[in-house]
């Protein structure tokens, strides 16, 4: 019981003393993110459902469906570079999303593709 009566007091030390040598308090959460992401630090699973959710969006490719599951890849705009996030995306209510890999910067390039089909024509009668 004693324990937990100091945790609160050692978790606020802890935490003042990484604030303070870090100088976290003064960078906004994206402004954080983006440094993180230039340094090469991993993110955790939150932390990239939020980079998903709120950096702009600039391409985004569905995958194939599993039973539970659609894999996912999108791209955004973090401070003018682009960052591919692959992740799972839950088709149920009962789904999450999962975000196992790290974001990775990319670029972007179009190309250019044709495409020929086959389709199938009924024949006219000759009568």
């Amino acid at each position: 019981m004693e324990f937990i009566t100091h945790l609160p007091f050692c978790y606020t030390k802890c935490l003042r003393s990484v604030s303070s040598s870090t100088n976290i308090d003064k960078y906004t959460w994206k402004e954080r993110i983006i440094k993180r992401l230039k340094e090469g630090d991993e993110l955790s699973e939150p932390e990239i459902r939020e980079v998903l959710w709120s950096f702009d969006r600039v391409y985004e490719e569905e995958g194939e469906d599993s039973r539970w599951s659609k894999t996912m890849l999108t791209v955004v705009n973090i401070d003018g570079e682009l960052y591919a996030i692959e992740w799972e995306k839950g088709l149920t209510e009962n789904q999450e999303n999962s975000f196992w890999e790290q974001p990775y910067p990319v670029e972007l390039k179009e190309e250019e593709i044709t495409i020929t089909k086959t389709i199938v024509v009924k024949k006219e009668s000759s009568n």
